[in-house]
């Protein structure tokens, strides 16, 4: 009766430690996991900007200020243009899309991104216009503001 009161505590004392051996690989795998996801958070939340002076410089349109301008591009290689503008008048302006032609250091146009601000905008008041594109904008140096169509 001694011996298998003993064989049954060597039984029990390695399934203890079978258990607590599976639970450790659980807990690794479940950390593992989400550190590739932390991973993935901060990638995404850190685009490149471009920042050529060309690019960011402040313009002014038919009395309409285009300011705090930001290109950047995602994990995924998109690029997104964001601007600002605002009604700095003392009368309401009606410009409802502008046209932004983004060029390389040749002067050449890559791209122009459509720039939609609707209706008119009263004096003072400030929109934000955003444009994206999967068009590789990481060597462009200037933009301007055009008549929209």
């Amino acid at each position: 009766m001694d011996k298998k009161v003993v064989v049954n505590k060597k039984v029990m004392a390695i399934a203890i430690i079978i258990v607590v051996i599976i639970i450790a690989l659980v807990a690794a795998v479940v950390l593992f996991m989400g550190n590739k996801e932390t991973t993935k958070t901060e990638k995404e939340s850190n685009p490149t900007a471009i920042t050529a002076a060309g690019i960011v410089k402040e313009e002014t349109y038919e009395g309409l200020t285009f300011h705090n301008i930001m290109l950047l591009k995602d994990e995924d290689g998109y690029f997104h243009l964001t601007i600002d503008v605002t009604n700095n008048t003392d009368k309401q302006i009606d410009v409802e899309k502008v046209n932004i032609p983004l060029k390389d250091e040749k002067g050449r146009t890559v791209i122009t991104l459509p720039g939609h601000i609707g209706k008119a905008m009263n004096p003072g008041e400030t929109r934000t216009i955003a444009s994206s594109t999967k068009t590789d904008l990481s060597k462009v140096t200037t933009k301007t503001i055009e008549k929209g169509e």
